[in-house]
């Protein structure tokens, strides 16, 4: 099949693909490199501009890129997020595009929209919209009317919703159309898994992209506790924006990985750590993990709470001395729940069922 995918969220449609490639279909991925991570890509959207000037370049060329694609050669098209099209695209292009897609689109839920922010603050302890707020220096970009109405737009016109997780799917399970949750997937064989051994101090990493998102405030200052209780046993890594390649680097003699305390989840950094064989510290509630159809999970579940990342942390320096076999059960659950080819697969199933033909 030919597959068109548009987007991108911390190399998830990166990966997809190359579920998708393993299973020997044709696969073209458009997007703008998800910012300043510039995420590899068939078609660069963003132009070759950086920072919020890619992003912008991405929303106004998008569309017309769109519209000038022979769509009719695509199977399935995949759409990682609502807020992928811009506000700023004129109705009759916005309609233009989506009569072309009808029949065989279908929209990944992965990252901000209104529908997530509404159900998931409603119904939920704790989030990372607030998080989310503060990174945008208070401007809560899913919360304006014109992002209201694309959100509502790009979710009328879709064949049928694929959260990539739990907190994801609240917002759409209402809606009278066909929805599966499918953990994000990962392309396992690109991700080097190395024994975990312990050399000297243990390694605590925790790279920082989208601060308030992830909770790192909360994270940093219970790392430096455990730095202060256990001065010579801990050594803290604490990356800032790096592109994806740079981040990488960063992640190879690392013991420990901590992602984020504001999610019900673990995200795909989680994943790639896991991959790699790392102990993993993120988001992982019992519903979470049930929700990828999962009864256990080897990540370490924290919450948005100080004392209580202290106290996992603590645990997991504990258990130094079993890190190799740990890391061992952790690749296999990644292999086992994440293999990007396996992912795929349930997509292709998921889309095959509930595609109609164009009228």
């Amino acid at each position: 099949m030919n597959i068109l995918l548009l987007g991108e969220y911390s190399g998830f449609y990166k990966d997809l693909k190359a579920g998708f490639v393993q299973l020997g279909h044709n696969v073209l991925h458009a997007s703008g490199g998800d910012g300043w991570k510039n995420i590899e890509r068939d078609v660069d959207w963003s132009l070759g501009f950086k920072g919020k000037s890619g992003y912008f370049a991405t929303a106004l060329y998008s569309p017309l890129w769109l519209s000038r694609l022979d769509i009719s050669q695509f199977d399935i098209i995949l759409v990682c997020n609502p807020y992928v099209f811009s506000p700023l695209v004129p109705s009759p292009l916005f309609r233009q595009i989506f009569r072309k897609f009808e029949g065989r689109f279908f929209l990944s839920i992965a990252g901000d929209d209104y529908r997530t922010y509404i159900s998931t603050t409603s119904k939920l302890e704790y989030t990372w919209f607030p998080g989310v707020i503060e990174d945008r220096n208070g401007k809560n970009n899913f919360l304006r009317e014109s992002r209201q109405r694309l959100n509502e737009r790009v979710v009328a016109m879709a064949q049928g919703y694929l959260p990539a997780m739990y907190e994801y799917s609240l917002g759409y399970t209402e809606l009278n159309k066909p929805i599966r949750t499918i953990p994000l997937p990962a392309d396992v064989s690109q991700y080097t898994c190395s024994e975990n051994k312990v050399k000297g101090k243990v390694v605590f990493h925790h790279g920082v992209s989208r601060p308030g998102f992830k909770g790192t405030k909360l994270i940093v200052e219970a790392l430096n506790e455990l730095k202060k209780r256990y001065p010579n046993d801990v050594e803290l890594v604490i990356p800032e924006n790096l592109p994806f390649a740079k981040y990488m680097e960063t992640l190879r003699n690392a013991n420990v990985v901590v992602d984020q305390a504001n999610s019900y989840s673990y995200g795909m950094n989680a994943i790639i750590a896991m991959a790699m064989g790392k102990r993993v510290l993120s988001g992982a509630e019992p519903e979470a993990i049930q929700a990828l159809g999962e009864d256990a999970c080897p990540v370490v579940n924290i919450k948005p709470n100080v004392e209580d990342i202290i106290e996992r942390l603590a645990k997991v320096l504990e258990q130094r001395e079993s890190f190799v076999e740990m890391g061992i059960e952790t690749k296999q659950y990644v292999e086992r729940v994440h293999e990007c080819s396996h992912v795929a697969q349930k997509y292709i199933q998921f889309c095959v069922e509930n595609k109609t033909p164009p009228r």
